[in-house]
Parts: C-alpha cells; sequence; structure tokens
C-alpha cells in the first residue's frame, strides 16, 4: 500500500526540550498542591509537549498516588489535557459514536444517577469516564497509538529489567507496584509485540522476556488471562468469543487451582480473600439488585475487616458493577462490551486484549481510579472504522495466495490472481473499502491510500497480512 510521506512538525523538538526543561524545573521545585509554581510549570510543560505524546505521559503516571492540583492526580491532568486537545484539534470533528460508545455513555449516565443518589460521590467514577475518553480520543491519533504502544512495550520491559537483581521473588514491579496490573501491562506488550513488524530475532527476544515477566508475577489470573488469549488466538475471530470463553474457561480451570497451589507453592489466601469478597457482593447485590447502591459503596473486602486498594469494592467486575448499578447497570455494560467486541473483529490487538481483560475480570476488579488495567482496557479495545462516504464507493473481493518472501523487509508476498485490472468496480471510483479474501482466514480493512489507512491495515492484519499494492484509483 502506498501511502505519502507524513509532514513532520519542524518545531517538535524545540517543543520537545522545552517542554523536558519545564518538567526538570517543576521537580526541582516539588511539583505538588504546596508548590504552585512547579505545578504551573508541569502544567505548561503538559500544554506544550506534542498531544500524541500525551496518552504515552497518563500510562506512564496513572498509578503516581501524589496528589497534583487538589484531587487531580498528574495523570488526571495528562489526561484532560489530552481529550481536551483532541476535541479542539481537527481530529475532533472525526469523532462519532458507535454502538460501543453510545452504551458505554448510558452505563456511564445510569452509574451517575445511581450514585448522586446514593452516596453522591462522583470521582472515582469521573477518573474511570476519562480513561474511557482516552480511549476514544487515541483511536482516532494513529501517531498517538503508536507512542502509546511503545510505551507499553518500553515500560513493561523496563520493570521486567528492573526486577532481574531481585529473583527468584515475586513481580510486583518497581513503578507499579502491583503484580496483576504489572500482568496486565505484560500482555498488552506481549500483544503488541507479537503483531509487530519488527525482525524476527528481536521479536522473540521481545516476546522470551515478556513471557518470563508473565511467569514471575506468580499471578493466578494473568496466567489465566494468557491461556484464554491463546485459546482466542486459536478460534476464529467472532464477536461472542471474549464473552463466552473467559467463564467457560474459568470453569474449566477451577478444578486445577488446588494442584496449581500446590505445585508453584503459591499463596492459598488469596483465593480466600477473593472467594469471601465475592460472597459478600453477592450478598449486597441481593439487598438492592435493580438499581444498585452506587460506585461509591463501602468495599466488600473492608467489610471483611481486610484492607484493600481503595474504590475497590469486590474481586469480580461483574459482581461489582451489580452492586453499583444493579441490573439495569449489568445489561447496559454487557451490551458495551458486545458491540465493543464486534468493533474488534478486525483489530487483532484489540480484540485479544479484551479477552485477557475478561479473563482477568473473573479475579480482579479493575475499573476505579488509578487503575492502569483500566486505562489499558480503554485504550487498548476501542477502534476506529472509518465511516462510509455519502457517494457509492468501490467494493470489491480479491483471493488472494501467498506467492514468496520479501527477502528484503523479511515480509511475506501475496499475490492476487488477475490483478487490478480485473477487479470489478461498481459506483463511484473513490477507493474507500477494500476486503480481501486470503487463506487461513479473512481480513477486512479501509483503505483510502493515506496514514490512516496504513494504520488501519497494520491493525487489521498485523504482520501476517502480507501487503497489497492497488496502485492509483481509476476512472
Amino acid at each position: 500500500m502506498s501511502v505519502g510521506r507524513r509532514r513532520i512538525d519542524p518545531m517538535l523538538p524545540m517543543r520537545l526540550m522545552t517542554s523536558l526543561t519545564l518538567v526538570v524545573l517543576a521537580q526541582l521545585g516539588g511539583a505538588s498542591n504546596d508548590a504552585p509554581l512547579s505545578v504551573a510549570l508541569m502544567c505548561l510543560a503538559l500544554l506544550i509537549v506534542p498531544t500524541d505524546l500525551l496518552p504515552a505521559i497518563v500510562l506512564i503516571t496513572v498509578r503516581d498516588d501524589g496528589a497534583f492540583i487538589g484531587p487531580l492526580f498528574l495523570s488526571d491532568v495528562a489526561a484532560l489535557v489530552c481529550v481536551t486537545r483532541v476535541v479542539l484539534s481537527p481530529q475532533g470533528l472525526k469523532i462519532r459514536f458507535s454502538a460501543s460508545r453510545i452504551a458505554l455513555l448510558a452505563f456511564f449516565l445510569w452509574t451517575a444517577f445511581v450514585t448522586i443518589t446514593g452516596l453522591g460521590v462522583l470521582t472515582a467514577l469521573g477518573r474511570v469516564a476519562l480513561y474511557a475518553a482516552m480511549g476514544v480520543a487515541v483511536s482516532y491519533r494513529p501517531p498517538a497509538k503508536r507512542y502509546l504502544f511503545a510505551g507499553i512495550v518500553g515500560l513493561a520491559v523496563m520493570e521486567i529489567i528492573l526486577h532481574m537483581p531481585y529473583l527468584p521473588s515475586r513481580l510486583h514491579g518497581r513503578f507499579i507496584d502491583d503484580p496483576s496490573h504489572a500482568g496486565g501491562l505484560f500482555i498488552a506488550a506481549l500483544l503488541v509485540v507479537w503483531t509487530s513488524r519488527l525482525h524476527r530475532p528481536l521479536k522473540v527476544l521481545l516476546v522470551g522476556l515478556i513471557a518470563f515477566g508473565i511467569a514471575m508475577t506468580l499471578t493466578r489470573s494473568v496466567w489465566f488471562a494468557v491461556g484464554a488469549v491463546a485459546f482466542a488466538a486459536a478460534l476464529p475471530r467472532r464477536w461472542y468469543v471474549p464473552l463466552l470463553l473467559p467463564p467457560a474457561a474459568g470453569l474449566a480451570a477451577l478444578p486445577l487451582v488446588p494442584y496449581v497451589n500446590s505445585m508453584l507453592g503459591l499463596y492459598e489466601y488469596s483465593v480466600t480473600v477473593r472467594v469471601k469478597s465475592i460472597s459478600a457482593g453477592w450478598r449486597q447485590f441481593q439487598e438492592n439488585p435493580i438499581v444498585g447502591h452506587g460506585w461509591q459503596l463501602a468495599s466488600a473486602v473492608r467489610e471483611l475487616g481486610i484492607i484493600g486498594p481503595s474504590d475497590v469494592a469486590i474481586y469480580n467486575l461483574w459482581i461489582h458493577l451489580g452492586v453499583s448499578s444493579g441490573i439495569v447497570g449489568l445489561i447496559l455494560f454487557l451490551t458495551f462490551v458486545s458491540t465493543l467486541a464486534r468493533e474488534a473483529l478486525s483489530d487483532q490487538k484489540a480484540y485479544l486484549f479484551l479477552v485477557a481483560t475478561l479473563a482477568m475480570s473473573l479475579s480482579e476488579m479493575h475499573l476505579y481510579g488509578q487503575s492502569l488495567l483500566a486505562l489499558l482496557f480503554f485504550t487498548m479495545t476501542f477502534t476506529w472504522r472509518p465511516l462510509k462516504a455519502a457517494q457509492p464507493f468501490a467494493s470489491f473481493e480479491v483471493p488472494c495466495r501467498r506467492i514468496g518472501q520479501n527477502r528484503a523487509k523479511r515480509r511475506p508476498l501475496f499475490g492476487c490472481p488477475g490483478g487490478p485490472a480485473e477487479l470489478h468496480e461498481t459506483g463511484n471510483t473513490t477507493l474507500t473499502g477494500i476486503r480481501l479474501a486470503m487463506r487461513g482466514g479473512r481480513r477486512e480493512t479501509g483503505g483510502d491510500g493515506s496514514a490512516v489507512g496504513e494504520e488501519l491495515w497494520n491493525q487489521a492484519g498485523g504482520s501476517d497480512s502480507g501487503q497489497l499494492d492497488y496502485g492509483k484509483n481509476r476512472t
């Protein structure tokens, strides 16, 4: 696919250096509520830094628990700046509400209403909604998504390497400091590397290193999620697989938990905590099953006298949603996930990470403020499909097969019998959609000869999709 040369902002190096200088000055002064000048310098740096770098900055700072401006953390401010700048940019005019986003908005509105009429505190729910807005914004900026992927892989590799001197202890992460969140990050990094076009030796090295990090988390929910992802990757992509595979696999794997604990010497108390918290959550759900109690209900973990993370009620996403927003909220969120799974069919990373997230959700609750998993959930799974033009557009199907190997780029080559001359076009000659039916599966993507088209091509097929050069549009 031929893509024009991208324009590079000539002021980019200067903006980066200026932002970095301001960050250093702010850190010297201590960026907190007690240092107004440092806070001002940090905010100025966030306004100057390129918009596409902000999602990676949020990723790195999302677990920083130091207050920055009032109740806001640095990651909150960076996310707000990112969303605002995208909305005010030309990309903001392209943002449309897909079925999944309409369902998610309805879920947020309903849960906010239940919370206001109950406890009336929306801080934690507001942060989750901000992560969702980040996901929508990033999906419309391919460069931002590439920087985000680079940040995911870079942070994962750094955490694993920094842990090496402490082997064989459990990997919590020096900056993340939570095995389940570190495991979620490693799964995201594994999917990014696996679907990338890196040279084979580097890809094998990174996959091995990340797989080692996943093993060293010693977290059963993370291992289970990896198994679910591997199983889903071997199955045909269907919208219902992310919803049905995790609970079915969970029921099948449940009898194996005692044997895994005994064989590896794992801590059994965490299983007991989860079982008790889920039981307590189920009792709370039965108290008000239709509308729920609100997002800020006192944690079932704390109800049992166990200190748990802030804003986390139950170690199961679905029961937590039932307790917080009732059956109505559960139906809205299930609608969101179902439509999201359908929209992610053309994006391998989004599809498989959705499987991983829903697999971990059986014994984790990741939708809360300052949650790295919540941020990854929305930014990794949200996709963007180009809108159909008002006028008719070219639509055709080309059967392709692998015909050789491009030795220079180390990529497979695919040939289409007949070539472009035998393609049957209908309607207007502007090419806005293309479908490839290839041996071993069907990849659907959109191509318009632009950088966005290339990004969609990469997301849809990854390194195994080959290349198609359809030439110039014909009249």
